[in-house]
């Protein structure tokens, strides 16, 4: 079965949308287009119209600015001379338009023809010539003529004023002159080559001058020596076996000739030799017998003298080692003679008692004993009898007394010299006082003090043994200087050795 719908009323016309803006105008003046579109939104079966649309704009005239020709060539000059003008235009190629630019004068006059009329130059006739600049090889004259009327405008100008001409051109005599020889390399360095040399003409030779030389080039013999030819040899060959198994040996090698010399130093040598060591070989040291025995340090009170020997062949290979090398012993142990060293008196007691007469004392130090035959000590104490009041009556006066020199002191080695001093007693109940310019004490040379050899300390130990370096070792003393002329035997404060180790 069938049923009827309703969709409405049919379309009668394609359905579009509005129109858009319009776009921008192509052209800012003198009129331009523009355009503006619309789309489809159902075209219900029906053509549709056009979907673009154009109009025009900006229809007002563009400023245009007057643009003209290039100026034509001028045209004639009005006069031929003494100042005229002449005349040249342009024309206009575009038109002024609107707000343009108007045009510029289309023609313009200028001066022409300014030059004064002409006038023509008007010479005198020339003057005699000059004298010939040379006597020979061609000099020169001149002769010169004076302008009457200077030319004006185009006028026909002055003709040359001064004119030259040869004169005596006799040739002059010029004696030929050449240049010193220029040698070339030899053309061989030995069997004999050759050098040229030549020279060539500075000055060539004129009229009845002197000739040029002969010859201009010349060849020489050079580098007559034979020609050398080294020797040559081949690579050294490897190094042979050592020619011990132990100890020093030797190793050699050897090359060839492959190219005598001639006239050439001598081959080198074809045969090379080195020491070569494969360890050491057992040995046993060796030494010299002992030297005599040194002077003794000490002329009296114990001094030492010494012996050495020396290596002659060292341990190795562990060998027997190396016996002491150095003996010392004791020697001149007598007492040395010294005499006794005695101080300076000292000053005199007070004097002891009541009346008539007393005792004073004084005394002085023992500093060192004599030994051996040295001089004995003098006493160590001195005594004097001094005067006091008489007993039971008035004292008498008692002057001053000087009383007697002491001792001679201990002699100073230093300044050869030895003192002694006195006392005085002082004057008493009005006796006459003591001189304050009385010496008290004086001193004179004494005998030159006895020698004192130096004396030198016990030795150190020996300083350790390296087996890696086998560095000497060494040990060390110290050394008490001689004095007033004693000897030192042995002043050597340090000693070294051989490594005495069986490493």
């Amino acid at each position: 079965e069938t049923a009827s719908c309703d969709l409405g009323p049919c379309a009668t016309e394609c359905e579009m949308s509005a129109w858009g803006d319009w776009g921008s105008c192509d052209a800012s003046c003198g009129g331009g287009s523009q355009s503006r579109t619309r789309t489809v939104i159902d075209s219900h079966g029906f053509t549709c119209p056009s979907l673009t649309e154009s109009g025009s704009c900006n229809n007002q005239l563009c400023d245009i600015d007057c643009q003209v020709s290039t100026w034509s060539a001028y045209g004639g000059c009005s006069v031929s001379c003494g100042g005229g003008t002449q005349t040249r235009t342009r024309t206009v190629t575009t038109a002024q338009q609107a707000n343009g630019a108007a045009c510029p004068t289309l023609s313009e006059s200028s001066d022409c023809n300014t030059q004064v009329c002409d006038v023509d130059c008007v010479v005198d006739s020339w003057d005699a010539y000059s004298e010939c600049t040379l006597e020979c090889g061609g000099g020169v004259q001149t002769r010169t003529r004076d302008v009457i009327t200077q030319p004006v405008g185009n006028g026909a100008a002055c003709p040359v004023l001064s004119e030259t001409d040869t004169c005596n051109t006799h040739v002059c005599p010029v004696d030929c002159e050449v240049s010193e020889w220029t040698e070339t390399e030899c053309t061989e360095s030995c069997g004999s080559g050759t050098i040229t040399r030549t020279r060539y003409v500075e000055v060539a030779q004129a009229g009845t001058g002197e000739a040029c030389p002969s010859p201009l080039s010349e060849t020489i013999d050079c580098n007559t020596q034979p020609c050398v030819t080294s020797c040559e040899v081949t690579e050294w060959s490897e190094w042979s076996e050592c020619s011990t198994s132990c100890g020093d040996g030797t190793s050699g090698r050897f090359r060839e000739v492959t190219q005598e010399p001639e006239n050439a130093d001598p081959c080198p040598p074809l045969t090379s030799v080195v020491s070569c060591n494969l360890g050491v070989c057992p040995a046993d040291c060796e030494v010299s017998e002992w030297t005599e025995w040194t002077d003794c340090s000490h002329s009296c009170g114990g001094g030492s003298r010494n012996r050495e020997r020396s290596v002659l062949v060292p341990a190795a290979g562990g060998g027997a080692s190396c016996p002491l090398l150095e003996d010392s012993e004791t020697c001149n142990d007598v007492v040395c003679d010294v005499d006794c060293d005695q101080g300076v008196w000292s000053e005199w007691t007070s004097c002891s008692g009541s009346c008539d007469v007393g005792t004073q004392t004084r005394s002085r130090s023992t500093l060192s004993q004599a030994s051996g035959n040295g001089i004995a000590c003098g006493p160590s104490t001195d005594e004097q009898s001094c005067t006091l009041p008489a007993c039971g009556g008035e004292a008498e006066p008692q002057d001053c007394i000087v009383n007697d020199w002491g001792e001679w002191g201990h002699c100073d080695c230093d300044t050869a010299s030895v003192e002694r001093s006195r006392t005085l007693t002082m004057a008493t109940n009005g006796g006459e006082p003591c001189d304050p310019s009385t010496p008290l004490s004086e001193s004179t040379n004494c005998p030159v003090c006895p020698p004192v050899d130096c004396v030198p300390s016990e030795w150190s130990e020996w300083s350790s043994c390296d087996c890696l370096s086998f560095s000497p070792v060494s040990r060390t003393r110290t050394l008490t200087p001689a004095m007033y002329g004693g000897n030192c035997v042995d002043d050597s404060t340090s000693e070294t050795q051989e490594c005495q180790l069986n490493c």
